[in-house]
């Protein structure tokens, strides 16, 4: 993991990852999977879009975005409806999985469309919307090993 940490000026990226790994492994801390993406459409924004806009080329950061695409699907009754999803965009989320018929890929790509959430830029941006979907398909059809595997560095 660590040499795919970017370096950041200011920034111990071993103190980092220790400190993460070590949360992570806190038995004490209750906050599940799922509670990290309650909302996540509220967060995307500056967590994982901003610096997507800055970098341009973060395999990372798309399949971030894929994660939580794949969380709205797999709460969708035309999806398994696994979960109830706890978002602002549910509603929006439900419609999507309706209209595309359980569709993965049209489903991802009608969400990266949403610009209350994604901006105009990426909302209009074809190519984007393709590797989002694609990704998104990898992660739900038990491809993330051969989708992290392909990542540089």
């Amino acid at each position: 993991t660590l040499p795919n940490l970017p370096e950041v000026p200011g920034m111990n990226t071993t103190q980092y990852l220790k400190s993460s790994l070590h949360r992570i492994s806190n038995t004490a801390l209750r906050h599940t999977c799922h509670q990290i993406a309650t909302d996540t459409s509220q967060k995307i924004r500056q967590r994982i879009l901003e610096p997507l806009r800055q970098s341009q080329d973060a395999p990372g950061l798309e399949t971030a975005i894929a994660a939580w695409i794949a969380y709205l699907a797999l709460g969708q009754s035309e999806f398994g409806g696994r979960w109830q999803v706890s978002d602002p965009i549910q509603a929006i989320a439900a419609e999507i999985a309706k209209s595309v018929s359980g569709n993965v890929l049209e489903f991802a790509k009608a969400i990266t469309k949403q610009d209350q959430i994604f901006g105009e830029d990426f909302a209009r941006d074809g190519a984007f919307a393709d590797r989002i979907g694609a990704r998104t398909a990898q992660l739900l059809s038990g491809q993330q090993a051969m989708l992290i595997a392909a990542y540089p560095g």
